[in-house]
């Protein structure tokens, strides 16, 4: 199976299945927001469940606050990177560590942590200074580190001599707000994941007459192994290294 850009269907084509599935054609259950929206969370919801969407983005240092908000989309940090020279020719780039509990205003103001110097951690010094003393830095200011705090990245002050950030993260096919596009891989779980939303608020409306049809659209869902989610979890791990990338690729773009 190849990726084309031209393969992936739009929000409309969607509904249009889903509202004749519902007998909505009129939209009389639900208002169009409501569709957009669920189709924009079951997007959401393939993010999380494949960890399909690798992306990573260039920063500024934050050298006044030396904190950074989080991308937009994004919900898994995986790696900090801070480096010299522009985009496209990046010199000496260093990793960054995360502390956690690291909290700072901003340059110049200080920081709280549970281990820093004054105000030392016995456990973990005692074991450091045991076993690999003669390789850590000798105060603070050797450290490259970060933390995440509500959603924002707080650097340490050492941080700042870099003029550039990267961040590598995992990110959502569709953020909230934006118009979805939903690859044909996808399709079946996406339209099957919006019918079965709304088929769970009509059937607290109706029981009797929903609930059956709810039960059916279910199975065809979220049954182990053959239902239309694990269907679609299945061909992202089977995607051949190319398609998987230009995929990638195009998503990346919409994220930019």
């Amino acid at each position: 199976m190849n990726f084309s850009p031209q393969n992936m269907v739009s929000a409309n084509v969607i509904m249009a299945d889903v509202l004749v599935s519902l007998n909505d054609e009129d939209q009389k259950f639900f208002n169009p927001g409501f569709y957009i929206s669920q189709i924009q969370q079951a997007l959401q919801e393939l993010s999380f469940d494949t960890y399909f969407l690798n992306l990573h983005k260039d920063f500024d240092f934050p050298s006044e606050t030396l904190s950074l908000e989080m991308p937009k989309g994004s919900f898994n940090l995986k790696q900090v990177y801070v480096f010299n020279g522009d985009n496209c020719n990046i010199e000496s780039s260093k990793l960054v560590w995360i502390k956690d509990g690291y909290i700072t205003s901003g340059k110049d103001k200080g920081y709280t942590a549970r281990n820093k110097e004054g105000n030392t951690d016995p456990f973990i010094n005692n074991y450091r200074s045991s076993i690999v003393s003669n390789y850590l830095p000798v105060s603070d200011t050797d450290v490259l580190f970060c933390s995440i705090q509500n959603g924002r990245i707080m650097f340490s002050s050492s941080c700042s001599s870099y003029s550039k950030v990267r961040l590598e993260y995992l990110g959502t096919m569709c953020d909230i707000g934006e118009v979805p596009f939903i690859p044909t891989h996808f399709r079946e779980a996406v339209k099957l994941w919006v019918e079965e939303k709304c088929l769970r608020y009509l059937k607290a409306r109706n029981p009797r007459f929903y609930r059956p049809l709810w039960v059916d659209v279910n199975s065809l869902l979220n049954q182990p192994f053959v239902g239309a989610w694990d269907i679609a979890k299945q061909r992202v791990s089977n995607m051949d290294s190319k398609e998987a990338d230009d995929l990638k690729e195009y998503f990346t773009k919409m994220n930019y």
